[in-house]
């Protein structure tokens, strides 16, 4: 028998704790809303290690997954999605792209979304993104180095510990849920 008590103790802790990703859900919840995992049939070769990306239910929301992604990689002040999409699932794709791909993040500070547009908002200008982009990519590489040679259980175990012994929580932190402010700045938030 499970003893349900310590789940129930814990949700109030997970759910003021703020680190829950606030994702809206429509009236017709998609495979990566309803937590189940994701098939083999709806794996996409080339994104195969991409969970979210492949965890949508339609390839209509891959393509509006890959269009918005694009739009934010081009610094594009707006995307034009029409009616073909609510902006609850709109916003559901934007969440998952904010946490599936690296650098995003730096991005895309804020989105708005109105009449089947989403208006983006950005932190910084293309060079400064580039340049964190690179010091991040940099420490990635370095700490990989280190690991060459590694069980898979040694380089989680590595990666953990150094996450943990280097890296702070810090909850106003600009970069906080970036690999440049984890690997760099050594701030990180729950993202």
């Amino acid at each position: 028998m499970i003893k349900k008590w310590p789940i129930i103790l814990l949700l109030p802790i997970v759910f003021f704790s703020g680190c829950v990703p606030e994702i809206p859900f429509t009236s017709e919840p998609t495979q990566a809303q309803n937590n189940s995992p994701v098939s083999a049939e709806y794996v996409v070769p080339e994104k195969q290690g991409n969970y979210f990306y492949n965890a949508l239910s339609s390839a209509q929301e891959r393509k509006l997954y890959d269009k918005l992604l694009a739009a934010i990689e081009n610094s594009e002040e707006k995307y034009k999605y029409g009616d073909k999409f609510s902006s609850e699932t709109v916003s559901l794709i934007l969440n998952l792209i904010f946490c599936q791909e690296p650098y995003t993040g730096l991005k895309c500070s804020k989105y708005t979304i109105d009449n089947g547009t989403v208006y983006f908002e950005y932190a910084y200008d293309k060079e400064k993104i580039e340049f964190l982009k690179n010091q991040s990519e940099k420490k990635e590489r370095e700490l990989v180095e280190q690991v060459s040679g590694l069980s898979d259980y040694e380089k989680v175990k590595f990666y953990h510990d150094y996450i943990i012994r280097e890296c702070n929580y810090v909850e106003d932190s600009e970069l906080g849920n970036t690999s440049y402010g984890v690997l760099i700045e050594k701030q990180g938030l729950c993202e």
